[in-house]
Protein backbone atom coordinates (compact mmCIF):
# COMPACT_ATOMS: atom_id res chain seq x y z
CA UNK A 1 0.00 0.00 0.00
CA UNK A 2 1.33 3.39 -0.92
CA UNK A 3 0.00 6.28 0.87
CA UNK A 4 1.64 10.10 0.53
CA UNK A 5 0.54 13.40 0.55
CA UNK A 6 -0.27 15.30 -2.80
CA UNK A 7 1.14 18.38 -4.13
CA UNK A 8 -1.21 21.36 -5.40
CA UNK A 9 -0.73 24.67 -7.37
CA UNK A 10 -1.73 27.56 -5.47
CA UNK A 11 -5.47 27.99 -5.99
CA UNK A 12 -5.60 31.76 -5.44
CA UNK A 13 -4.88 32.80 -8.76
CA UNK A 14 -6.48 30.41 -11.24
CA UNK A 15 -9.60 31.48 -12.77
CA UNK A 16 -12.50 28.71 -13.09
CA UNK A 17 -13.56 28.08 -16.59
CA UNK A 18 -17.30 27.83 -17.19
CA UNK A 19 -17.93 24.74 -19.16
CA UNK A 20 -21.80 24.75 -20.92
CA UNK A 21 -23.20 21.44 -21.52
CA UNK A 22 -25.74 20.22 -23.99
CA UNK A 23 -28.64 18.23 -22.69
CA UNK A 24 -27.78 14.08 -24.33
CA UNK A 25 -31.39 13.03 -23.73
CA UNK A 26 -34.96 14.59 -22.41
CA UNK A 27 -36.85 12.18 -19.93
CA UNK A 28 -39.89 14.28 -20.24
CA UNK A 29 -42.08 11.80 -22.47
CA UNK A 30 -41.07 8.88 -20.01
CA UNK A 31 -42.04 10.43 -16.50
CA UNK A 32 -45.34 11.02 -16.34
CA UNK A 33 -46.77 8.90 -12.98
CA UNK A 34 -43.75 8.21 -11.91
CA UNK A 35 -40.97 10.68 -9.57
CA UNK A 36 -37.06 10.35 -10.32
CA UNK A 37 -34.90 8.44 -8.25
CA UNK A 38 -31.97 8.04 -9.59
CA UNK A 39 -29.56 7.24 -12.84
CA UNK A 40 -26.15 5.73 -13.37
CA UNK A 41 -23.48 4.58 -15.66
CA UNK A 42 -23.86 1.37 -16.52
CA UNK A 43 -20.74 -0.92 -17.47
CA UNK A 44 -21.97 -0.94 -21.03
CA UNK A 45 -21.92 2.90 -21.38
CA UNK A 46 -25.61 2.96 -21.56
CA UNK A 47 -27.65 5.07 -18.66
CA UNK A 48 -29.77 3.39 -16.40
CA UNK A 49 -32.79 5.35 -14.66
CA UNK A 50 -34.53 4.31 -11.93
CA UNK A 51 -38.08 5.80 -11.36
CA UNK A 52 -41.06 5.25 -8.27
CA UNK A 53 -44.71 5.77 -8.67
CA UNK A 54 -44.72 7.34 -5.04
CA UNK A 55 -41.81 8.13 -2.63
CA UNK A 56 -42.61 6.18 0.26
CA UNK A 57 -42.52 8.61 3.56
CA UNK A 58 -39.98 8.65 5.80
CA UNK A 59 -40.95 6.55 8.76
CA UNK A 60 -41.93 8.97 11.66
CA UNK A 61 -40.80 11.28 9.71
CA UNK A 62 -37.01 10.89 9.33
CA UNK A 63 -35.49 7.40 8.75
CA UNK A 64 -35.48 5.76 5.16
CA UNK A 65 -37.84 2.45 5.38
CA UNK A 66 -36.51 -0.63 3.46
CA UNK A 67 -39.51 -3.11 3.79
CA UNK A 68 -42.82 -0.92 2.53
CA UNK A 69 -46.06 -2.00 3.66
CA UNK A 70 -47.68 -1.64 0.12
CA UNK A 71 -46.38 -2.15 -3.10
CA UNK A 72 -44.85 0.22 -5.41
CA UNK A 73 -44.10 0.46 -9.55
CA UNK A 74 -40.82 0.91 -10.55
CA UNK A 75 -39.69 1.67 -14.08
CA UNK A 76 -36.35 1.14 -15.27
CA UNK A 77 -35.68 3.37 -18.46
CA UNK A 78 -31.99 1.88 -19.97
CA UNK A 79 -30.77 4.81 -22.87
CA UNK A 80 -28.00 4.49 -25.19
CA UNK A 81 -26.58 7.78 -24.43
CA UNK A 82 -24.80 7.74 -27.70
CA UNK A 83 -27.53 7.74 -29.87
CA UNK A 84 -29.68 9.14 -27.53
CA UNK A 85 -32.26 6.92 -27.97
CA UNK A 86 -33.99 3.99 -25.43
CA UNK A 87 -32.84 0.49 -25.62
CA UNK A 88 -35.11 -1.04 -23.03
CA UNK A 89 -37.92 -0.29 -20.20
CA UNK A 90 -39.04 -2.57 -17.25
CA UNK A 91 -41.64 -2.03 -15.37
CA UNK A 92 -42.15 -4.24 -11.57
CA UNK A 93 -43.68 -4.11 -8.34
CA UNK A 94 -41.90 -4.33 -4.98
CA UNK A 95 -42.90 -4.02 -1.45
CA UNK A 96 -38.64 -3.16 -1.16
CA UNK A 97 -37.57 0.74 -0.95
CA UNK A 98 -35.40 0.64 -3.80
CA UNK A 99 -32.69 3.33 -4.81
CA UNK A 100 -30.23 1.95 -7.67
CA UNK A 101 -30.12 0.20 -10.74
CA UNK A 102 -27.48 -1.33 -12.65
CA UNK A 103 -26.73 -4.27 -15.43
CA UNK A 104 -25.75 -7.43 -14.33
CA UNK A 105 -25.28 -9.41 -17.50
CA UNK A 106 -28.82 -10.07 -18.78
CA UNK A 107 -30.52 -9.39 -16.18
CA UNK A 108 -30.97 -6.05 -13.89
CA UNK A 109 -29.37 -5.45 -10.28
CA UNK A 110 -31.65 -2.93 -8.03
CA UNK A 111 -30.63 -2.38 -4.68
CA UNK A 112 -32.41 -0.66 -1.74
CA UNK A 113 -30.17 1.49 0.05
CA UNK A 114 -31.51 0.43 3.87
CA UNK A 115 -31.07 -3.60 5.20
CA UNK A 116 -32.71 -4.26 8.43
CA UNK A 117 -31.81 -6.82 11.04
CA UNK A 118 -34.44 -8.26 12.68
CA UNK A 119 -32.69 -11.20 14.88
CA UNK A 120 -30.05 -14.17 14.03
CA UNK A 121 -30.55 -14.68 10.14
CA UNK A 122 -33.32 -12.66 10.06
CA UNK A 123 -32.99 -9.37 8.01
CA UNK A 124 -33.83 -7.60 4.56
CA UNK A 125 -32.02 -9.10 1.47
CA UNK A 126 -32.03 -5.78 -0.52
CA UNK A 127 -30.22 -6.54 -3.34
CA UNK A 128 -32.61 -8.00 -6.49
CA UNK A 129 -31.87 -9.49 -9.25
CA UNK A 130 -34.27 -9.22 -12.23
CA UNK A 131 -34.99 -10.12 -15.26
CA UNK A 132 -35.82 -7.28 -18.14
CA UNK A 133 -39.78 -8.20 -17.91
CA UNK A 134 -39.50 -7.14 -13.97
CA UNK A 135 -39.58 -11.00 -12.84
CA UNK A 136 -37.14 -11.58 -9.76
CA UNK A 137 -35.16 -14.13 -10.20
CA UNK A 138 -32.81 -14.06 -6.81
CA UNK A 139 -32.25 -11.62 -3.80
CA UNK A 140 -29.09 -11.27 -1.63
CA UNK A 141 -28.14 -9.48 1.26
CA UNK A 142 -25.24 -6.53 0.72
CA UNK A 143 -25.92 -4.66 3.84
CA UNK A 144 -27.27 -1.19 5.29
CA UNK A 145 -26.31 2.17 4.36
CA UNK A 146 -24.73 1.99 0.80
CA UNK A 147 -23.37 4.69 -0.92
CA UNK A 148 -22.82 3.83 -4.44
CA UNK A 149 -23.28 0.44 -6.67
CA UNK A 150 -21.95 -0.25 -9.68
CA UNK A 151 -21.75 -3.66 -11.68
CA UNK A 152 -19.02 -4.81 -13.57
CA UNK A 153 -19.13 -6.87 -16.89
CA UNK A 154 -17.84 -9.98 -15.01
CA UNK A 155 -21.10 -9.90 -13.33
CA UNK A 156 -19.59 -8.44 -9.96
CA UNK A 157 -21.40 -5.87 -7.45
CA UNK A 158 -19.44 -2.90 -5.73
CA UNK A 159 -20.79 -1.56 -3.07
CA UNK A 160 -19.92 1.43 -1.06
CA UNK A 161 -21.36 2.41 2.43
CA UNK A 162 -22.04 5.29 4.27
CA UNK A 163 -21.58 5.60 7.45
CA UNK A 164 -24.42 4.06 8.87
CA UNK A 165 -23.15 1.72 6.74
CA UNK A 166 -20.19 1.20 8.39
CA UNK A 167 -20.73 1.94 12.08
CA UNK A 168 -24.12 0.69 12.49
CA UNK A 169 -27.65 1.17 12.31
CA UNK A 170 -31.22 -0.48 12.33
CA UNK A 171 -30.60 -3.10 14.25
CA UNK A 172 -26.76 -4.01 12.93
CA UNK A 173 -24.00 -4.58 16.08
CA UNK A 174 -22.06 -6.09 13.54
CA UNK A 175 -22.84 -4.21 10.43
CA UNK A 176 -22.23 -5.64 6.38
CA UNK A 177 -20.20 -2.38 5.23
CA UNK A 178 -17.90 -2.00 8.17
CA UNK A 179 -15.33 -2.20 6.00
CA UNK A 180 -16.65 0.83 3.47
CA UNK A 181 -15.88 -0.90 0.51
CA UNK A 182 -16.89 -4.59 -1.09
CA UNK A 183 -17.33 -6.96 -4.03
CA UNK A 184 -19.75 -9.26 -4.37
CA UNK A 185 -20.20 -12.32 -6.80
CA UNK A 186 -23.79 -12.60 -8.48
CA UNK A 187 -24.42 -14.88 -5.52
CA UNK A 188 -23.83 -12.82 -2.65
CA UNK A 189 -20.79 -13.91 -1.48
CA UNK A 190 -18.18 -11.47 -1.22
CA UNK A 191 -15.21 -11.43 -3.42
CA UNK A 192 -13.08 -8.47 -2.12
CA UNK A 193 -13.46 -6.73 1.45
CA UNK A 194 -11.44 -3.51 1.68
CA UNK A 195 -8.91 -3.63 4.07
CA UNK A 196 -5.68 -0.92 3.30
CA UNK A 197 -8.16 2.31 4.11
CA UNK A 198 -9.90 3.51 6.90
CA UNK A 199 -13.29 4.38 5.56
CA UNK A 200 -15.43 5.96 7.67
CA UNK A 201 -18.04 7.38 4.51
CA UNK A 202 -17.35 5.98 1.01
CA UNK A 203 -18.49 8.96 -1.05
CA UNK A 204 -17.39 7.99 -4.26
CA UNK A 205 -17.09 4.72 -6.55
CA UNK A 206 -15.65 3.86 -10.46
CA UNK A 207 -15.52 0.13 -11.39
CA UNK A 208 -13.57 1.18 -14.43
CA UNK A 209 -12.98 -2.75 -15.12
CA UNK A 210 -13.09 -5.74 -13.01
CA UNK A 211 -9.06 -4.80 -12.72
CA UNK A 212 -9.06 -1.11 -11.59
CA UNK A 213 -11.35 0.28 -9.54
CA UNK A 214 -11.47 4.00 -7.61
CA UNK A 215 -12.53 5.15 -4.82
CA UNK A 216 -12.47 8.37 -2.92
CA UNK A 217 -13.39 8.27 0.81
CA UNK A 218 -13.91 10.23 4.40
CA UNK A 219 -12.23 10.32 6.96
CA UNK A 220 -8.48 10.78 5.23
CA UNK A 221 -10.18 12.62 1.45
CA UNK A 222 -7.94 10.31 -0.02
CA UNK A 223 -7.92 8.69 -3.69
CA UNK A 224 -7.74 5.24 -3.56
CA UNK A 225 -7.18 2.60 -6.20
CA UNK A 226 -7.59 -1.03 -6.67
CA UNK A 227 -5.82 -3.01 -9.35
CA UNK A 228 -6.47 -7.20 -9.75
CA UNK A 229 -8.81 -6.94 -6.38
CA UNK A 230 -10.12 -10.80 -6.71
CA UNK A 231 -6.76 -12.38 -6.99
CA UNK A 232 -3.86 -10.10 -5.76
CA UNK A 233 -5.39 -6.93 -4.80
CA UNK A 234 -2.69 -4.28 -4.99
CA UNK A 235 -4.03 -0.25 -3.40
CA UNK A 236 -2.76 2.81 -3.82
CA UNK A 237 -3.97 5.71 -1.53
CA UNK A 238 -3.13 9.59 -2.38
CA UNK A 239 -4.39 12.51 -0.39
CA UNK A 240 -6.42 14.76 -2.41
CA UNK A 241 -6.38 18.18 -0.86
CA UNK A 242 -10.63 18.00 -1.62
CA UNK A 243 -13.42 17.42 0.74
CA UNK A 244 -17.17 15.88 0.44
CA UNK A 245 -16.84 14.88 -3.03
CA UNK A 246 -19.59 12.62 -3.98
CA UNK A 247 -18.10 11.38 -7.56
CA UNK A 248 -15.16 11.02 -9.26
CA UNK A 249 -14.21 10.13 -13.13
CA UNK A 250 -10.68 9.15 -14.29
CA UNK A 251 -8.71 8.36 -17.60
CA UNK A 252 -5.95 7.22 -14.88
CA UNK A 253 -3.83 10.17 -15.29
CA UNK A 254 -6.44 12.94 -14.80
CA UNK A 255 -8.96 12.83 -12.19
CA UNK A 256 -12.01 15.35 -11.89
CA UNK A 257 -13.82 15.48 -8.57
CA UNK A 258 -16.49 18.15 -6.96
CA UNK A 259 -14.46 20.56 -5.24
CA UNK A 260 -15.63 19.38 -1.71
CA UNK A 261 -18.97 21.49 0.07
CA UNK A 262 -18.55 23.95 -3.24
CA UNK A 263 -21.16 22.07 -5.57
CA UNK A 264 -20.67 23.79 -8.13
CA UNK A 265 -17.40 23.67 -8.59
CA UNK A 266 -15.10 20.96 -10.16
CA UNK A 267 -11.63 20.29 -10.01
CA UNK A 268 -9.14 18.45 -12.16
CA UNK A 269 -6.11 16.63 -10.23
CA UNK A 270 -3.59 15.43 -12.19
CA UNK A 271 -1.65 12.23 -11.41
CA UNK A 272 2.22 12.19 -10.74
CA UNK A 273 2.92 8.43 -10.41
CA UNK A 274 0.85 6.97 -7.38
CA UNK A 275 1.56 8.86 -4.83
CA UNK A 276 1.08 12.22 -5.67
CA UNK A 277 -1.47 14.87 -7.35
CA UNK A 278 -1.69 18.02 -8.30
CA UNK A 279 -4.28 20.46 -8.91
CA UNK A 280 -4.70 21.28 -13.04
CA UNK A 281 -7.53 23.41 -13.79
CA UNK A 282 -10.87 24.15 -11.88
CA UNK A 283 -14.36 24.05 -13.79
CA UNK A 284 -17.73 25.04 -13.23
CA UNK A 285 -20.75 23.28 -15.35
CA UNK A 286 -23.59 25.18 -16.36
CA UNK A 287 -26.53 23.68 -18.20
CA UNK A 288 -28.11 24.44 -21.58
CA UNK A 289 -29.91 27.23 -19.90
CA UNK A 290 -26.89 28.83 -18.20
CA UNK A 291 -27.63 27.24 -14.95
CA UNK A 292 -25.33 25.77 -12.08
CA UNK A 293 -27.50 25.63 -9.28
CA UNK A 294 -29.90 22.87 -10.92
CA UNK A 295 -27.31 21.27 -12.53
CA UNK A 296 -27.05 18.20 -10.28
CA UNK A 297 -24.12 15.48 -10.38
CA UNK A 298 -25.49 12.14 -10.45
CA UNK A 299 -22.79 9.38 -11.19
CA UNK A 300 -18.96 8.75 -12.25
CA UNK A 301 -18.03 5.94 -14.62
CA UNK A 302 -14.58 5.62 -16.43
CA UNK A 303 -13.68 9.25 -17.74
CA UNK A 304 -17.46 10.42 -17.28
CA UNK A 305 -19.54 12.50 -15.11
CA UNK A 306 -23.63 12.43 -15.54
CA UNK A 307 -25.67 15.07 -14.48
CA UNK A 308 -29.64 16.18 -14.35
CA UNK A 309 -31.37 19.35 -14.80
CA UNK A 310 -35.33 18.97 -14.01
CA UNK A 311 -35.78 16.47 -17.09
CA UNK A 312 -32.69 16.43 -19.15
CA UNK A 313 -29.50 14.01 -18.43
CA UNK A 314 -26.49 15.63 -19.43
CA UNK A 315 -22.79 14.52 -19.31
CA UNK A 316 -19.32 15.11 -19.52
CA UNK A 317 -16.08 13.09 -20.55
CA UNK A 318 -12.39 14.80 -19.35
CA UNK A 319 -11.67 14.81 -23.12
CA UNK A 320 -14.12 16.89 -23.52
CA UNK A 321 -12.27 19.39 -21.25
CA UNK A 322 -10.16 22.65 -22.26
CA UNK A 323 -6.61 21.44 -23.01
CA UNK A 324 -5.27 23.86 -20.06
CA UNK A 325 -3.83 21.62 -18.31
CA UNK A 326 -1.86 20.35 -21.10
CA UNK A 327 0.68 23.80 -21.42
Amino acid sequence: MNKSKSIHKSTQSMRIQEIQLRPVFDLTAYEDGFVFVSASFGYDGNLYILWIDQIPERERGMFVQSDLQQKRVYKVLIVDSVQNCVKGITTLESHFNLHYVQPLGEDLLLVGARSRYYGQDRYDLNGKIVDRQGQLLHELLLGDGIERVQTSVEGNIWTSYFDEGVFGNFGWHEPVGAPGLIAWNRQGEQIYVNTKADIADCYALNVVSDQEVWFYYYTDFQLGRITDPYDQPQVSLVETGLSSSHVVATNGTFALFQSGYQKWQYSLLQQHGENKLSLAQKFSFVSVDGDADELHVLDGRKDQLLFKERSHLYMVSLDELPRAYDR
